[in-house]
């Protein structure tokens, strides 16, 4: 993503992050060539107006499932942008999704760290169990094998 955006213009590869952090504009467009442009047999800058693309299409098709998800209807609410780079996509995905305002504040990236920071914990341990559900196959023993999974990892 942040490559695709160097590609574009989008980020300064020489004031990333304030100026603090150098992005090398020659392996940006390297990586766009090799892993998008090439094996789609496009320019780099296509290559990467589809990435920007995508990802404002996947943030505005996730904005339309939780509004259809709550029974909203999208063009009634405003997107509040937030987070280092919300700004950037934020548009994009309104505009894709249907909404009508959005809103970013000079201090987006601060009120994102703060929130992360002021969150609660939570903690989600998860464990893969291999079982053959096959039809002849009793599922007792699968519901046997999680609970004793499940055990393992309790604190």
């Amino acid at each position: 993503m942040t490559d695709a955006c160097v590609v574009l213009g989008i980020i300064d590869p020489d004031y990333f992050l304030g100026g603090t952090k150098k992005i090398s504009k020659e392996k940006a467009i390297n990586a766009v060539q090799k892993w998008i442009a090439a094996p789609l047999n496009i320019s780099n800058e296509e290559a990467a107006a589809l990435i920007v693309d995508k990802i404002e299409q996947i943030g505005a098709d996730t904005l339309n499932q939780l509004a259809v998800e709550r029974d909203k209807n999208i063009q009634d609410f405003q997107l509040f942008s937030f987070g280092g780079g919300g700004g950037l996509f934020s548009g994009g995905m309104a505009r894709k999704s249907g909404m009508k305002k959005v809103y970013t504040f000079p201090f987006s990236s601060v009120f994102s760290a703060f929130g992360l920071s002021t969150a609660d914990i939570a903690h989600t341990y998860q464990e893969r169990i291999d079982y053959d559900f096959a039809p002849s196959k009793d599922v007792s023993g699968f519901i046997g094998a999680a609970n004793d999974k499940l055990e393992q990892i309790k604190l």
